[in-house]
């Protein structure tokens, strides 16, 4: 419910949310196929910069404007120098639906394979539906805001 400007001007108490990120961080953030520009350009004013991206594959078809969706893209973008993950996965992620908006686990599971040096304090998630054992959760429906 936010535009576009309001999200790039989020803040998180007192903190704006491009300065909660480290000087060298990754940030992988989804988006609808129709809303690609417009998260890029969040991505951006974010101080990041859009490096490649990973696909969910849904079990089934949502709605969409041209076509029924069945994947949602998952971007990356750096911000500095980041470390190099220590392992590498596929670019393509099958995994079923949920509640409407949810993301499915493996994808945090994926991440936590990816930097498994990183912890609680290191691994943020903004609008989080949810609270995760090992994030700092942000979001008005996540437990613990």
């Amino acid at each position: 419910t936010m535009t576009d400007q309001e999200i790039i001007d989020h803040h998180i108490g007192d903190k704006w949310v491009g300065d909660i990120a480290a000087k060298n961080a990754i940030l992988f953030m989804w988006c609808t196929p129709a809303n690609l520009l417009r998260s890029l350009a969040v991505m951006e004013g974010w101080g990041f910069e859009y490096k490649s991206h990973m696909v969910w594959v849904k079990d089934k078809a949502g709605m969409g404007f041209y076509s029924r969706q069945m994947h949602e893209p998952l971007l990356v973008g750096t911000k500095g120098e980041p470390l190099t993950p220590i392992w590498v996965p596929p670019s393509v992620i099958e995994a079923p639906r949920g509640k409407h908006s949810e993301k499915p686990d493996v994808f945090r599971e994926t991440l936590e394979k990816m930097y498994p040096h990183w912890g609680e304090k290191d691994r943020a998630e903004m609008f989080a539906r949810k609270r995760t054992t090992g994030w700092t959760c942000y979001g008005n429906e996540a437990e613990d805001n």
